[in-house]
C-alpha cells in the first residue's frame, strides 16, 4: 500500500470526491478532484481511480468529457495518453504494457486536466466550457 500511495497519493491526499464519485456505468472507477487552497473543488482536474485494467486496452469513463486541451496521464507513467471523446464516454488508450509492467498492480490512477462533466456535454454545453461555468 505504501508503494501505491507513493505513486498515486496525489489522487487521495488533499482531494475531495468529484461531482460524481463513482462511475456506475463503467464500474470499479472512482473519481476525486484536488482541493484549491480555499478548500473548494478544482473544477478542471479529476483523478479517475480504476480497479480494472481493461484487456481491450481502452478505458471508458462515462462521467467526464474532454474539455479544450485535455491532457490524460497515468500516474507513475511518463508519457501522456491519447484519448477519444465518443458519445458513450471518454475513451482512454492505455499504454501497451503487460500488467506486471504497469505502475501499480492494485489500481491505476488517471489524471485528467481540462475536463468537463459528461452530463453537461449531453445538454449541449460547448466543449470549452469549464465545469465552474456550467
Amino acid at each position: 500500500m505504501g508503494q501505491w500511495l507513493k505513486i498515486n497519493g496525489e489522487a487521495i491526499y488533499k482531494t475531495t470526491p468529484f461531482t460524481v464519485a463513482y462511475d456506475d456505468k463503467a464500474k470499479q472507477i472512482w473519481y476525486t478532484s484536488p482541493k484549491t487552497q480555499s478548500g473548494r473543488r478544482n473544477s478542471t482536474t479529476v483523478y479517475a481511480i480504476s480497479f480494472v485494467w481493461p484487456e481491450t486496452g481502452i478505458l471508458v469513463l462515462t462521467q467526464v468529457a474532454a474539455g479544450s486541451d485535455l491532457t490524460v496521464n497515468l500516474l507513475g507513467y511518463e508519457k501522456t495518453l491519447t484519448y477519444q471523446q465518443l458519445q458513450d464516454g471518454l475513451h482512454i488508450n492505455l499504454p501497451s504494457l503487460d500488467i506486471n509492467e504497469t505502475p501499480s498492480l492494485i489500481s491505476w490512477v488517471f489524471k485528467l486536466h481540462n475536463i468537463r462533466s459528461h452530463s453537461a456535454s449531453k445538454h449541449g454545453a460547448p466543449a470549452t466550457t469549464p465545469l465552474e461555468e456550467l
